[in-house]
């Protein structure tokens, strides 16, 4: 399959009950934008078990994996597949991160539809995660996340999965797929994979 520009994407379906217009005129970041909203508030994903579950076992397959891994990566694949791009895909945030420095792909401001990726630490303690960004300081959120319904100055707002809920929970390895407000500061770089 040859891919001569952004919009040479695979061709892509939108998620089922999706009441936008003209999915194929969408840039491909923007559908991978809709299908993690999808997964986060339509079907809300659930680990059922550790790491396991109907919808995790389908992510951790389509990165060659069984069910019981970690999966924020390889959800992170799955919403650049269903949104038609075929390029790259990892069950690992630091091949993620490889594969972005290595193609100069790496930036350190967010913009709505790019990987939001952080490594902590060293050895076996490191930690590691991935997330999409859905928007960026100024842009509208939902009012459980902030009062003001807008995303606050140094934040952005993501949809992860393999995280928790909130500030409580496990942000790496969490039980299922949700929207976050998280501080700019947290992530170690943004990928504008596209």
């Amino acid at each position: 399959m040859r891919f001569t520009s952004v919009f040479a994407a695979p061709k892509s379906e939108p998620p089922p009950g999706w009441a936008g217009v003209n999915w194929d005129k969408l840039h491909v970041s923007e559908k991978a934008v809709q299908w993690s909203a999808y997964f986060a508030d339509r079907v809300k994903v659930r680990e059922e078990g550790r790491n396991r579950g109907y919808w995790v076992t389908r992510f951790l397959a389509r990165v060659g994996l069984g069910p019981g891994y970690a999966w924020c990566a390889a959800f992170v694949s799955e919403l650049l597949f269903r949104a038609g791009w075929f390029r790259y895909k990892s069950a690992a945030v630091l091949g993620w991160r490889a594969w972005a420095t290595k193609e100069g792909r790496i930036v350190v401001r967010p913009a709505r539809g790019m990987l939001a990726f952080w490594v902590k630490g060293k050895g076996a303690n490191q930690k590691r995660h991935i997330e999409i960004v859905i928007a960026t300081e100024g842009m509208g959120c939902s009012l459980s996340l902030h009062p003001s319904g807008r995303v606050p100055f140094g934040s952005v707002m993501t949809i992860g999965g393999n995280t928790g809920p909130n500030q409580a929970g496990s942000q790496e390895d969490g039980d299922g797929s949700y929207r976050r407000l998280r501080k700019i500061s947290e992530f170690s770089g943004f990928i504008r994979w596209w």
